[in-house]
């Protein structure tokens, strides 16, 4: 039985508060799946420990919408056969919006929360912060 894994693990933010944990929640997360759960892991933002030389998520490394993207279609439509399992687990800011229905944005280095759908009548400056719907999953889960 194949097992895949994307952990995202985003400390570091342009315009939020950057965070402390996240990479090292990711990491730790990983290590347990590699272990315990016989899972291959993709990492991200993935970097290249010195020490040991083995690949951890980078505690200060940015993650791009089109990193996080390409990453997530990786995992759920891989090239190739499916795996069995895919399992995502994200640690980092989000972001929602309530219009009636509430909606749930995961939160890239690059995000703008001034120019995102949690504000829908602001006009996007980049085409990187406008959300994507990940229509296979099921609810209402978008990366900005």
């Amino acid at each position: 039985m194949s097992r895949d894994a994307l952990v995202v693990g985003i400390n570091t933010y342009d315009r939020l508060k950057s965070l402390n944990a996240p990479a090292a929640d990711g990491e730790a997360i990983a290590q347990i799946l590699q272990q315990y759960g016989e899972f291959r892991v993709m990492r991200l933002p993935a970097v290249k420990d010195k020490e040991n030389e083995t690949i951890r998520i980078g505690k200060q490394t940015k993650v791009s919408l089109t990193q996080l993207e390409r990453a997530i279609v990786q995992l759920f439509k891989p090239d190739g056969k499916p795996p069995d399992t895919a399992l995502l687990y994200f640690s980092g800011h989000g972001l929602r919006k309530n219009l009636g229905i509430q909606e749930g944005f995961l939160a890239t280095s690059e995000v703008n929360p001034e120019v995102t759908p949690a504000k829908p009548e602001a006009t996007p400056v980049k085409p990187e912060v406008t959300p994507v719907t990940l229509k296979p999953l099921p609810g209402t889960l978008h990366l900005i």
